[in-house]
């Protein structure tokens, strides 16, 4: 990410927005390579361990654990392998998809 303050010293608050985005970053980070071991819902405390961040911190950035799992998700590689994870019929994959929506969960 490329960004321009004008040659001006970046000022404190522009060192913080860089820190989080940093930080938010990680996070889905981890959440991705939870996923691609196999953890299909990460918890926040996993997250945050591999991140090396407090469980506290995921839901500053994220306003529950299922926005960080969509943004996880977005990555195309990350989804072909989880696709390839699931049962023939596929549907996990339609109980992942609808945490994009904020759709509840049906319980098994």
């Amino acid at each position: 990410m490329d960004l321009d303050f004008g040659g001006e010293p970046e000022s404190p608050q522009d060192g913080r927005r860089l820190r989080g985005r940093a930080t938010h970053d990680k996070m889905v980070n981890a959440c991705r390579t939870l996923m691609r071991r196999g953890v299909m819902r990460p918890t926040a405390p996993d997250v945050a361990s591999i991140s090396g961040v407090a469980t506290r911190t995921v839901f500053t950035h994220f306003k529950d654990i299922r926005s960080l799992y969509a943004q996880a998700i977005e990555e195309p590689e990350l989804m072909a392998a989880l696709l390839d994870r699931l049962p023939a019929d596929r549907s996990e994959l339609f109980r992942v998809m609808l945490l994009r929506d904020n759709t509840p969960l049906a319980t098994n």
